[in-house]
């Protein structure tokens, strides 16, 4: 980063010696024309430019320093604005590698969807088809496969049993298929009691990562008068990283694997008004969102009960489910007899939000260097210079620094070197206020929601301090009453 720095600082030198470079015959016409105006003046009136003269080096001293002061103020400036661009195609580079030395990964959001439940009920079908005799041709070289638009299809998962039977009905053919099958017909579930804890991962570049712990308790009973088959299946969470101890227990069983169609589920006959309970836990890493989809119209839950808890407050999806109530980064919903198609859509704060604040902080850099230097000029002007190159520099911690701490704490430390570089620079009580105030208007984007507050505040302290040094001055200086 430092070698692309100097170069984007040398390539932004060299364009603004153009500029100069365009406008150097008009600089030195205006300095002829006022050499020849001087001299001019003085060969007629000695005398009165005598009088002049004290007051013209005087002015000519306070020039010189003002252009000096604006000519630092616009290379530090300019040096500031090329290492934002360098900040920034930096940032990009990382986000576009496909492999880093350090812990980053590239994490999608966690979708988990909710258990279903059900009971399996075994049930025939009968289908009858009249065929004639061309079509019982057919079947006759080409097999019962042309049949195949007007039937289920009998390699199905589903299908238990299936009988076929021809018989003849004059000229036609009569066919009559009986297939049983296992029918799964979803029931709500009596309630489910979740929870899901989230350690935050962030890493420096920005991606910001979790791993979520889940525990989920669920139970549901038998509704029928007779004993029944029932089935849970709990799916396992879908997008993020690498899932570990994936399981839930049920009824003295741990499920850990799936079955023959790649499903966790469980079955058992349960008993009339039987009550089962399930609790499935896991581990799961993730970024940027966690969506718990509590089921469609097939599932409906009698009491649901969730708690999220997040080392950082949590944000939650418009489209969603909103908490029954919030304490602090914890968030809980309680509901009764859920029936929708909503989810639970929990967002966190990424340091997509921090690197946004760190680029505005950067693009108010500039503006808070020229301020630095016109109170610095105009209140204690014999060290305005070196105070503003002092300040300047030090300000460039927070771009240099971004790219080995967090934006906050690089903002921070660029901050105070700020403050303590050019208050000593200046070295008075006045020097003092300026340097901390301009700090405390460069972090004003560390408060996230009130920067703009922050900002105001800060630029009304800087003129209640230049209203109170220029009424000390008038004091100063006022003629005596009689």
């Amino acid at each position: 980063m430092v070698q692309d720095f100097v170069a984007a600082i040398y390539g932004w030198l060299l364009s603004t010696t153009d500029a100069v470079r365009q406008l150097l015959p008009i600089l030195i016409l205006a300095f002829v024309a006022w050499a020849a105006l001087w001299l001019l003046y003085r060969r007629y009136d000695n005398e009165e430019i005598a009088l002049w003269k004290p007051a013209a080096k005087r002015y000519a001293n306070v020039a010189f320093r003002a252009i000096a002061l604006a000519l630092l103020v616009l290379i530090l400036s300019g040096t500031i604005v090329q290492a934002k661009k360098l900040v920034g195609a930096r940032r990009m580079a990382l986000e576009q590698a496909t492999a880093s030395r350090r812990h980053e990964p590239q994490l999608s959001g966690v979708v988990q969807y909710a258990p279903s439940v059900a009971f399996l009920q075994d049930k025939t079908y009968t289908r009858t088809l009249t065929l004639p005799p061309q079509f019982v041709d057919r079947i006759g070289t080409e097999g019962l496969q042309v049949l195949a638009p007007y039937l289920q299809d009998p390699s199905a998962e589903d299908v238990l049993k299936l009988v076929d039977s021809f018989r003849r009905s004059g000229k036609d053919v009569v066919f009559t298929r009986e297939l049983t099958r296992r029918d799964e017909i979803p029931i709500a579930a009596d309630a489910a009691d979740v929870r899901v804890d989230f350690i935050d991962r962030g890493t420096p570049s920005g991606q910001r990562h979790y791993e979520a712990t889940y525990a989920g308790l669920y139970r549901f009973h038998n509704p029928n008068p007779a004993p029944a088959v029932m089935r849970f299946n709990f799916p396992p969470p879908q997008g993020g990283g690498t899932i570990q101890g994936f399981y839930f227990d049920i009824a003295g069983q741990r499920i850990r694997e799936p079955d023959e169609h790649g499903l966790y589920v469980w079955s058992a006959s349960v008993p009339p008004g039987g009550q089962v309970q399930a609790v499935a836990h896991y581990s799961v890493t993730g970024g940027g969102a966690y969506l718990y989809m509590l089921g469609s119209e097939r599932r409906r839950i009698g009491d649901f009960h969730m708690v999220a808890n997040s080392p950082h407050q949590l944000q939650f999806g418009k489209t969603g489910i909103y908490p029954s109530s919030l304490s602090g980064s914890s968030a809980e919903w309680k509901l009764k007899d859920v029936l929708t198609a909503q989810s639970i859509d929990m967002r966190f704060s990424r340091t997509d939000l921090h690197v946004q604040l760190l680029d505005k902080t950067l693009a108010l850099l500039p503006v808070v260097l020229v301020l630095f230097a016109l109170l610095a000029f105009v209140l204690v002007p014999t060290r305005a210079l070196i105070a503003t190159l002092a300040f300047g520099i030090s300000l460039l911690a927070i771009a240099v620094l971004s790219g080995y701490l967090s934006p906050q704490w690089a903002t921070i430390i660029g901050i105070v070197l700020a403050i303590l570089a050019g208050g000593a620079a200046l070295s008075s009580s006045r020097g003092w206020a300026i340097a901390i105030l301009c700090g405390v208007l460069a972090g004003a984007f560390l408060t996230v929601e009130h920067g703009s507050l922050v900002a105001w505040v800060a630029c009304l302290a800087l003129a209640q301090v230049v209203v109170y040094v220029g009424g000390m001055r008038g004091r100063r200086y006022a003629p005596p009453t009689s």
